[in-house]
């Protein structure tokens, strides 16, 4: 006698399968999901993380105000904050850096070491002082901002212009461009002017916070540094100070003379 099969055959009527189908239960979530998607429960819950959040961002704000390590580092400040010195030393011959030794101008070693020269400059013309400054202010060349020469008159308005009188204060000299002192200051920016031909002259009644033009000074070289110094702790962005102990010496003296060596070397 055979021995029975009693193996389950894979292959299922669609009867069987349609019957098993309509036999199964609708899946249920447990309870728990239930309790929280209740609207009753959950618009709490969002409050409640939604004030946590908010108390841990201002925990953040005081926290680092009370410790400043915490910060942002001194160069992303410096970035949003940049502050820009111009130097300006009339008399300062083309060649002196090449006739003068490292040792002589100490005081030049960190443009040397960390800043940029350049081996030729084609100056404006005229090449007079007030032309060059007005030019180096205005980014113009003198046929475009007005100022041809020291010493100037206008025969059409009856003006006289002196680097050296008081015509040269005249606000109808300087209306014709507009200088980087405005342009920054209208930008937002804290601009000083120490020693600076003409920054104390309104441009159509404007002026830098700190306006401070050309007079004849006896004030030292380190003394205007330290000026520079106090205003750039200030946060001020653009600092333009001149200095004309060296131009007074090499006209008295000569260009390679024992006085100019004196302002020379500092």
């Amino acid at each position: 006698m055979a021995a029975k099969d009693t193996r389950i055959s894979p292959v299922r009527s669609k009867t069987t399968v349609k019957a098993n189908q309509e036999s199964q239960e609708p899946v249920r979530l447990p309870s728990r999901w239930h309790v929280i998607c209740r609207p009753k429960i959950f618009v709490p819950v969002v409050w409640i993380v939604a004030t946590v959040l908010l108390l841990g961002a201002i925990f953040l704000y005081f926290i680092t105000k009370r410790w400043p390590i915490l910060e942002e580092d001194e160069p992303t400040q410096r970035k949003r904050n940049p502050q820009v010195v111009v130097i300006l030393i009339p008399g300062m011959r083309w060649d002196a850096l090449d006739t003068w030794t490292e040792r002589e101008l100490r005081g030049f070693r960190p443009f040397f070491s960390h800043g940029v020269r350049v081996s030729q400059v084609a100056p404006v013309f005229p090449s007079f002082s007030l032309p060059s400054w007005t030019t180096l202010q205005t980014g113009l060349y003198p046929e475009e901002h007005g100022i041809l020469g020291d010493a100037m008159y206008d025969s059409e308005a009856q003006m006289d212009f002196d680097e050296f009188r008081d015509s040269v204060k005249d606000d109808r000299w300087w209306q014709e461009r507009e200088p980087i002192w405005i342009t920054a200051t209208e930008a937002g920016r804290r601009v000083a002017t120490l020693q600076w031909n003409n920054a104390d002259v309104p441009f159509y009644g404007k002026l830098p916070e700190v306006a401070q033009g050309y007079t004849a000074s006896s004030s030292s070289f380190l003394e205007r540094v330290e000026n520079v110094t106090k205003l750039l702790r200030q946060e001020f962005n653009l600092i333009m100070v001149s200095y004309d102990g060296l131009e007074n010496a090499t006209l008295k003296y000569g260009p390679f003379s024992k006085e100019v060596m004196f302002y020379v070397f500092i």
